[in-house]
């Protein structure tokens, strides 16, 4: 009976869809299994991954986009143009995560926004579909025929979407009130990280953490973990159960260590020196 009421409130990331986007054609990475990408260097594998910043941080737009989502490659910055013609290269470009939490299912989709070409506001909205994405995908997929549905586009994405009682947001505020929601809140249906307190600090909290598992200059198997752990605050319904970590001590923490790491590596570039006198 305890396993039962456990499983269900889990929150699990089960699949990551890309459409024209991110230089795929049509990809499904399944996130709740074991997963391996192969690929030549500079291919977009580790960009497929960081595109999860895109599903999971508050955001509409592209403008300040290191900020906002820190992505980088070993060249360094990428800026808002780059990064929005990378992710969202024609009007017929998706990104599509399901997820499931205790209401259900769920499928969100990341489309750009119609205005972006004219106004330059780099823009992006998205869909929120209360079924899994295997009801979805024949609005961009053709399984029998193995190639784009034929009538894909973003006017057939917000038809489906209003046909099934989703929803179409375009205010960060929003966002951060259904992807943060407290458990039983009445924005909890498309929740996606129940943060204890989904007010800003927490919010900018949680980026910090999570970005950290993709900076080009940090070890990701050391800070992996405490990403994760923002991710999955779950399985519990009350009050004194809820996980009540501090994001900005962690993140604040890894700092310090970074900075004892680089004093420890720089003694020991240097030992010989040192050994001289």
């Amino acid at each position: 009976m305890i396993n039962d009421s456990l499983s269900l409130l889990q929150f699990t990331l089960k699949r990551l869809v890309f459409v024209n986007a991110a230089k795929h054609a049509y990809s499904e990475l399944l996130l709740d299994q074991h997963l391996a990408m192969f690929g030549r260097n500079n291919n977009g594998k580790t960009a497929s991954l960081a595109a999860t910043k895109l599903l999971l941080f508050p955001e509409v737009n592209f403008r300040y986009c290191f900020q906002k989502f820190g992505f980088e490659g070993k060249d360094g910055q990428y800026d808002t143009e780059q990064s929005f013609r990378f992710y969202f290269p024609t009007l017929k470009s998706y990104i599509a995560l399901e997820v499931e939490n205790p209401s259900g299912t769920f499928t969100m989709v990341l489309f750009r926004a119609p205005s972006s070409e004219k106004s330059q506001n780099y823009a992006y909205h998205r869909a929120f579909i209360p079924l899994p994405y295997q009801e979805v995908r024949h609005l961009f997929w053709n399984e029998f025929e193995q190639d784009f549905a034929e009538n894909l586009s973003t006017e057939s994405l917000l038809k489906f979407t209003q046909k099934q009682r989703g929803l179409i947001i375009q205010e960060a505020a929003k966002l951060r009130q259904m992807i943060f929601a407290r458990l039983g809140s009445p924005d909890a249906q498309y929740c996606i990280i129940p943060l204890k307190n989904n007010n800003a600090d927490s919010i900018n909290a949680f980026r910090k953490v999570y970005n950290l598992a993709f900076s080009m200059s940090s070890n990701v198997s050391d800070v992996l973990s405490s990403a994760i752990a923002a991710l999955i605050e779950m399985q519990r319904g009350r009050e004194e159960e809820k996980l009540d970590h501090d994001l900005e001590e962690t993140y604040q923490k890894y700092l310090q260590l970074n900075q004892q790491s680089q004093t420890l590596k720089l003694k020991q570039n240097n030992l010989e020196r040192f050994n001289l006198f």
